[in-house]
């Protein structure tokens, strides 16, 4: 026997209960900040584990209308129970759905930000460790072009001057 439009809504709404009425992207993954301070600490939802809730519930309701669209002639099933479980169905998916792609989405600009910080920070350590391993006395050398040769400093010999002429000397 097949399960009745009654135990359907009974699995949706004991759904919609335990998520809270909406999804639950929309209610508790934070994207990240629009435009936060580079130093500033940011704490943003990082996972797709409400996302892939979100549209596992979506999927269910698009099964239940499907299967309540599908099987026209079921017992126990007046119109109205049949049009009811089709619109709360719908509306379930439409919501969960759109919760699923807002969450989504949150999370990805929440990666994006926090691997371009990470890239960024990288780049900067590199930087940093190049800048420390250049000798002082090299001059710098421009992208395709080789240092030249470091040379030596030629020795510098002081000379003794003779001393200055005087009018008696011949």
């Amino acid at each position: 026997m097949m399960p009745s439009l009654r135990f359907a809504g009974v699995v949706l709404l004991s759904l919609a209960c335990l998520t809270g009425g909406s999804g639950c992207s929309l209610m508790f993954a934070k994207g990240p900040p629009k435009r936060p301070a580079p130093q500033q600490a940011v704490k943003c939802t990082t996972t797709y584990n409400l996302s892939i809730l979100d549209g596992l519930i979506a999927a269910l309701n698009v099964a239940g209308v499907l299967y309540v669209i599908g099987n026209p002639n079921s017992e126990n099933q007046s119109q109205y129970a049949r049009t009811t479980g089709v619109a709360l169905g719908v509306g379930y998916a439409g919501v969960y759905g759109i919760s699923a792609g807002v969450g989504a989405d949150r999370v990805g600009r929440c990666r994006a930000l926090l691997d371009a910080r990470a890239r960024a920070r990288k780049a900067q350590e590199e930087d940093h460790e190049e800048e420390d391993e250049q000798d002082v006395t090299e001059p710098a050398k421009a992208d395709g072009e080789a240092a030249p040769a470091a040379q030596p400093k030629p020795e510098v010999v002081p000379t003794v001057a003779p001393p200055p002429a005087t009018q008696d000397d011949p």
